[in-house]
């Protein structure tokens, strides 16, 4: 059985609703040659037998700082984590952004869960990268500059500039919401994110550095890889937006915000 095949297959399962359509892959164009389509280093021919679950259980990376030991979080964050908890033991887990049909933001959504792509288009004469995101068909702007807007508008995926340095993009991301996690963890409106992405052959290595004083004790660090898709284009995907509307009496299986 092809790549392509478990992927077709898979892709129900790993969307909350999506219907079939394709965008055309773009060649790399920039200076590290980082465009292309990429799928994440998981997904091969065995993804199928693994299964998401244990697949999304064995990715998770603990937080380590520069000094390689282990990075906490502050009360504040503890105590919302703590509450997260005693609500999902009780029926009623954290509706995550993903749980309401909103992107996981930046860096999230740079390592989409397989088999779902991520499509990278250089665009040098407008001086911007632009980042496809199969998952929920959003995409993110990396404008190539050397400053942040004065005060950028908080959001999903921030306010994101960047320089060549060799082969390697380096990403300077401020003005995240509020909305979005860090593994799970919420944080602070000053959360700065740090992205250095470069290509090694068919693989996409991005090393994230996060810096939040405010929620974390220390910056830490993680490290996600991609692999090129050749021949591959993204899929249409629609998120039902209503899948955890509560029911007659009032109930949902998903807590919503505000309730």
């Amino acid at each position: 059985m092809s790549i392509k095949s478990i992927r077709i297959g898979l892709v129900a399962a790993a969307a909350a609703a999506c219907v079939t359509g394709s965008v055309a892959a773009q060649p790399a164009s920039g200076p590290g040659s980082i465009g292309g389509v990429w799928v994440s280093t998981i997904f091969d021919e065995n993804f199928g037998k693994i299964g998401i679950g244990n697949i999304a259980a064995a990715t998770r990376q603990p937080r380590i700082g520069p000094d390689g030991r282990p990075v906490g979080i502050l009360p504040w964050a503890q105590e919302i984590m703590n509450k997260r908890a005693k609500d999902a033991a009780a029926g009623h887990p954290f509706a995550e952004p993903k749980a309401r049909c909103l992107p996981t933001g930046t860096p999230g959504s740079m390592s989409p869960p397989p088999p779902l792509l991520m499509q990278i288009i250089e665009s040098p004469e407008q001086k911007q990268i632009t980042v496809l995101f199969e998952e929920f068909n959003v995409f993110r702007i990396i404008r190539l500059a050397n400053k942040h807007d004065e005060d950028p508008l908080p959001g999903y995926f921030g306010d994101s500039i960047a320089h060549w340095e060799g082969d390697t993009l380096v990403v300077d991301t401020i003005g995240l919401n509020e909305e979005s996690t860090i593994g799970g963890v919420p944080h602070s409106p000053d959360l700065h994110v740090v992205e250095r992405i470069r290509r090694r052959g068919p693989i996409l290595e991005m090393i994230r550095t996060y810096d939040d004083p405010k929620t974390f004790t220390a910056p830490w660090t993680n490290t996600v890889t991609m692999k090129q898709m050749p021949g591959f284009r993204i899929m249409e995907y629609f998120c039902d937006h209503d899948r955890n509307r509560p029911d007659e009496n009032g109930k949902t299986t998903v807590a919503l915000p505000g309730r």
